[in-house]
């Protein structure tokens, strides 16, 4: 009895198979091409060691700024401090050096310097962790600071201030709006990103802004603005 209306149910229930399927996380084709060229890239000796595509693929994460970058990771020099491709944001295409102690930067404006870099690595029989290298001028500076604008007012986003001071570092021009902004952000490890930016940018208040930082209640911030005045001299 009733069995018509188990049969209406089931009918109106979906088929699981039917539903649509979760896409299966995929490497930038950029990405794949290069990793595929690992033999021809790679120098154990140097410590040079991208990661062959189902390794590359494993290690895709969408935790945290991981997720929000579209972090994806190129190499494994064996010590925790991975250079990754952004592929999401204001910096998608660069590449950055993941480093635990200090803190990530970019190093690269795109995956072709990345794998330059490493050539002339070998030709200069250098290894990857002996190479210092600073952070490249970002290409388009007008989305850049409009990219840190939108995170310093951002008072929601949890990952703001993280990214004001991964970003800050690419700044290289006259910012009066980006910095005067950074420089009284309530958070000392922006105020500190703002007063190490103030050592390479010539912007009509740098150096009252420089003062007023070297002022700082927080010594790590005060510490950065001197060194930065110390630049500018």
């Amino acid at each position: 009895m009733f069995g018509f209306l188990k049969r209406t149910e089931l009918a109106a229930r979906p088929i699981a198979a039917s539903r649509p399927q979760k896409p299966e996380p995929a490497l930038p084709a950029e990405v794949s091409a290069l990793l595929r060229r690992r033999d021809q890239v790679n120098d154990p000796e140097l410590r040079i060691n991208l990661l062959d595509e189902r390794e590359a693929l494993a290690r895709l994460a969408s935790d945290s700024v991981w997720g929000r970058l579209g972090l994806v990771t190129l190499d494994d020099a064996g010590d925790s401090n991975p250079y990754v491709l952004i592929t999401r944001g204001v910096c998608t295409g660069m590449v950055a050096h993941f480093f635990h102690d200090p803190e990530p930067q970019v190093e690269f404006v795109s995956l072709e310097d990345f794998e330059a870099y490493l050539q002339d690595l070998r030709r200069r029989r250098v290894a990857i962790d002996d190479a210092d290298r600073v952070p490249p001028a970002h290409p388009d500076q007008a989305a850049l600071s409009g990219a840190l604008l939108e995170l310093a007012c951002a008072d929601n986003d949890a990952d703001a201030t993280w990214l004001i001071c991964f970003y800050a570092a690419l700044l290289f021009r006259d910012h009066r709006d980006v910095v005067t902004v950074i420089a009284t952000h309530k958070d000392f490890f922006v105020r500190e990103a703002a007063a190490e930016a103030l050592g390479r940018m010539e912007v009509p208040n740098g150096s009252a802004l420089l003062e007023q930082l070297a002022a700082d209640s927080h010594g790590q911030v005060a510490a950065a603005a001197r060194r930065s005045i110390e630049r500018r001299r």
